[in-house]
């Protein structure tokens, strides 16, 4: 079910995660110790939360939150059956907008990195190949 309080939650939960990400990223210490798989994961639990704001009613019991539930939800519930659909119609669009406009610049950065690391790589002159043969003929060099 997608309603104004997934949506909410989806936020509440997904901006922790990202500020986790921008800190640990930059942190060598951290990407020695966990590696890159991590992050990676962290990444993709806020992009799957992101894209599917669903939330299922029988969580809404497990979470317990009246105070803020009723808290959020006062001034949504105060509209009407038709003012309703159309602010939750409202709200989901931008959020598929969003969703539309951080793909396209998810992608267009990708393509942009992409390009940069093929101009970047190079063939090497074969000095460190012919050395690791003097060194060790049975091994073998990618």
């Amino acid at each position: 079910m997608i309603s104004l309080y997934s949506l909410i939650w989806t936020v509440l939960i997904s901006c922790p995660l990202l500020l986790l990400i921008v800190v640990l990223r930059r942190r060598t210490a951290c990407l020695m110790k966990y590696g890159v798989t991590f992050i990676c994961i962290l990444y993709a639990f806020c992009a799957i939360r992101m894209l599917i704001p669903i939330e299922v009613p029988v969580f809404q019991k497990v979470i317990c939150d009246p105070h803020m539930f009723s808290f959020l939800m006062k001034t949504y519930a105060d509209l009407g059956a038709d003012k309703r659909r159309l602010a939750l119609g409202a709200i989901f669009g931008i959020w598929v907008l969003g969703i539309i406009a951080w793909s396209i610049y998810y992608s267009i950065t990708v393509g942009g990195l992409l390009i940069k690391l093929r101009r970047t790589c190079y063939k090497g002159d074969g000095r460190v190949e012919r050395i690791l043969e003097e060194i060790a003929p049975n091994s073998v060099f990618l």
